[in-house]
């Protein structure tokens, strides 16, 4: 939580490249560090500032992403990030199955610390937000990222002027309906966030969605290593209700070591971030940003209340959750999106920091669902995503402004005539 508002307002200040550059120098470090952690304590502490520096990694990549995409192309290029996050959740679970079972999850923090310190060479290719640099007053810098954008792909920037700071402010009266003496100033960051009421309305639907999200998220995937504990506590011919296997475990509440075969039914459910981008794509492509959250909440609300079922075999329990994690990871693409084309550049950072603080509540929450409330009523775990997922569905029809096609104004280009 502290760690997605410093980062954001690092962003703000001082570039997307620059801050992203950091938390990822810092997440390798310190995860690194974590390996050679000895005691308890230690490596909590580590842990901690680990979570302190990945807090930027999504967050600033995704508005750096969005800013330097077209408001047409966005809703299709966004979520194939996704493909990326994904993939390294794959690669983590792949790197598990024979590390921990031949060495130890020490060795498995340094492996994973020495591949993100192997991505920092690759910033040297990447440009500086030109939204950053014209929300700092540095027109001159921004003409000369996109210039170099143009001339790699051997086409010529369209003839115009880069609008300045006083036009974005009318710009954001005209957007808004205000006047343009009511309109804030683009650099006074916080009143971008709340002002005028309808923004403000926005931003607290908008907090809604990012803690429900990240509960509902979050909760999938404790739930996925949680079902598997309790299949462990079922006889093979009573597995096929979960309620049976909630029963025996609740008799014989034992740990059991994940085996080789539930890292790779972790696998298949982890693929479903993958699947998720698919969906995203289409989803965004066929409805509003407004209505595609809407969508998200009823998909994912139906696959868990598919689990309910009983009595259902393993593999299709692991289908439903699998397919909820798809719609929750689409979910999560889409919100990001919405986010970042809700607010201007200067404060577009601190709005998605804030928006990831609100987010960490959900995901503090979720273990009390899925590890504690499940142990006392399977039923009562799943409704209550169920639920959560279903006042997402309700927040999409209430949200004041639709972004869809909308371009991040800060930096368009006005046609001299």
């Amino acid at each position: 939580m502290i760690g997605g508002f410093a980062w954001g307002k690092m962003s703000d200040l001082y570039g997307r490249k620059t801050a992203l550059f950091l938390c990822t120098t810092a997440a390798a470090y310190f995860s690194f560090l974590n390996a050679l952690a000895l005691t308890y304590w230690w490596m909590v502490i580590l842990r901690m500032l680990v979570g302190f520096s990945e807090a930027g990694l999504n967050m600033i990549s995704v508005t750096w992403f969005c800013e330097l995409t077209s408001p047409k192309a966005r809703g299709a290029f966004l979520p194939w990030i996704q493909v990326f996050f994904a993939s390294g959740q794959l690669l983590f679970v792949t790197l598990a199955i024979p590390i921990m079972r031949y060495l130890n999850w020490h060795w498995l923090l340094a492996v994973v610390g020495l591949i993100v310190f192997s991505a920092l060479p690759l910033f040297k290719f990447v440009p500086e937000s030109p939204h950053f640099y014209m929300g700092q007053g540095k027109r001159q810098k921004a003409y000369d990222v996109l210039q170099g954008v143009a001339q790699a792909h051997n086409v010529s920037l369209p003839r115009g002027r880069l609008v300045s700071l006083p036009t974005q402010k009318r710009l954001y009266a005209r957007q808004f309906g205000l006047k343009y003496k009511e309109a804030p100033e683009i650099k006074q960051q916080w009143k971008t966030l709340f002002w005028p009421p309808k923004i403000f309305c926005n931003t607290v639907l908008v907090w809604i969605v990012w803690i429900l999200e990240t509960f509902v998220f979050y909760g999938v995937i404790l739930l996925s290593s949680e079902v598997l504990q309790l299949y462990h506590n079922a006889n093979e011919e009573d597995s096929s209700c979960l309620e049976t296997a909630q029963l025996k475990f609740q008799d014989n509440e034992t740990c059991h070591h994940l085996t080789t075969n539930d890292f790779l039914d972790m696998l298949l459910s982890t693929s479903g971030e993958v699947l998720g981008i698919g969906v995203c794509l289409v989803v965004n492509y066929l409805f509003s940003r407004c209505h595609s959250i809407s969508v998200h909440g009823f998909f994912i609300a139906l696959f868990y209340c598919l689990t309910m079922i009983c009595p259902l075999k393993k593999i299709v329990v692991f289908l439903f959750l699998l397919l909820s994690r798809s719609f929750a990871t689409s979910l999560f693409a889409t919100i990001y999106i919405y986010t970042n084309e809700t607010y201007p550049a200067t404060s577009r950072s601190i709005g998605l920091s804030i928006s990831y603080i609100m987010a960490r509540l959900g995901g503090i929450i979720t273990p009390f669902v899925s590890q504690v409330l499940l142990h006392k009523s399977l039923t009562a775990a799943k409704l209550t995503y169920a639920g959560s997922a279903g006042i997402i569905l309700i927040i999409g029809f209430l949200l004041p402004i639709e972004t869809k096609n909308r371009g991040l104004e800060e930096i368009s280009l006005t046609a001299r005539l």
